[in-house]
């Protein structure tokens, strides 16, 4: 038994030695290959590799390039195609959205002002990104132009670098009449009306921020559109409730808040005919929680199972329970990858 002991340990060392060899040889980078340089940037989680030829690589004259590329084996090629997976959206449309109430453009103004310093510009040179921005009120009054459009446009006229981060910008209505509805209606009213847009205006994904919604680091447009258009898919995309405590986790529960991305659902048949169906029963409650406990909700299990993991829960954008107060460099510090945190209390030096 020994003896035969003796031989399993001796078969058992070269397999494993012949899977190093094997390993080595296929794996490891060749002379003839370019290096990857793995170092992932800060507003490019998980997507963020950087491909370095060699000086060899470089040398190298046209003719061995192409018959490397030919082969759709090299390092470089497995890289380029497991990135187009990882963001295979990057053709789709991404927008901004800005909903608010005509009556309080100011709001709006005031909020665009933070943009214009360092520590929050929307996007850096050289980082640009195809994203629209989306000017979006409740109602249309006769004064809207003068009232409304002139005042936003003329913030922006006043921050030329931050108005190039932006592909277009548009000015859209939800439509509303002469008669104020309660707040949780007109709110959910203008939130499913982006889903009753022309479709050859409608965004493929869009930011919901309103104007409580505040970055706290620079490039935050880019890290709107990588999480839009790279990962798996989804539906709708945020954060939950990052300060409450446990008895208002039970009264609110682990719902995305509104201020999230959202898939407005041009490819995808199944999304559509669920957002109907959440919009057609609210259970009362403004669209975030209405959303969070149609999936929660026993009786719609049969539809709910096949959709649940389209809830993504991300922290790039932070909820801070609106009645509390945050400081923009302890969340920063606290949550390395947002960019954005919901909060109406934010402190004197977070401004």
């Amino acid at each position: 038994m020994a003896r035969l002991g003796y031989r399993s340990v001796i078969v058992v060392g070269l397999l494993f030695f012949s899977y190093l060899f094997l390993l080595n040889h296929y794996f490891s980078p060749r002379d003839d290959e370019p290096k990857v340089d793995r170092k992932v940037g800060e507003d490019q989680p998980n997507v963020g590799f950087r491909l370095q030829p060699s000086s060899q690589q470089s040398q190298q004259s046209q003719q061995q390039s192409q018959q490397v590329q030919t082969t759709g084996n090299s390092a470089f090629d497995i890289i380029k195609r497991d990135l187009k997976f990882v963001c295979n959206r990057t053709d789709a449309d991404v927008a901004v959205v800005i909903p608010f109430q005509e009556a309080k453009v100011d709001k709006v103004v005031a909020h665009m002002e933070r943009w214009k310093k360092s520590d929050y510009l929307p996007c850096l040179p050289g980082h640009e990104v195809p994203v629209d921005l989306i000017f979006f009120t409740d109602r249309k009054g006769p004064n809207f132009d003068s009232a409304v459009k002139r005042p936003i446009e003329d913030q922006l006229a006043s921050m030329p670098n931050q108005r190039k981060c932006f592909r277009n910008i548009k000015f859209i209505t939800a439509g509303l009449g002469d008669k104020p509805e309660s707040k949780f209606t007109e709110v959910n009213i203008m939130f499913f009306h982006l889903w009753k847009m022309p479709a050859d205006e409608q965004p493929d994904y869009f930011m919901n921020m309103e104007t409580d919604c505040w970055p706290i680091r620079p490039n935050w447009l880019k890290k709107i559109w990588i999480e839009a258009v790279c990962g798996d898919e989804f539906w709708v995309k945020g954060s939950i409730n990052r300060n409450t405590n446990a008895g208002e986790v039970k009264l609110y529960g682990f719902h995305i808040n509104g201020n999230a991305i959202y898939n407005t659902c041009k490819r995808d048949a199944f999304c559509r005919e669920w957002t109907k169906l959440v919009e057609a029963d609210l259970y009362g409650n403004p669209y975030d929680f209405a959303m969070w406990w149609y999936y929660h909700d026993p009786r719609n299990v049969p539809t709910a199972r096949n959709a649940l993991h389209m809830y993504s829960y991300s922290d790039f954008v932070v909820n801070w329970y609106h009645n509390q107060e945050w400081d923009a460099s302890k969340v920063a510090a606290m949550y390395p990858n947002t960019y954005l945190v919901h909060g109406q209390k934010h402190s004197a030096a977070s401004v």
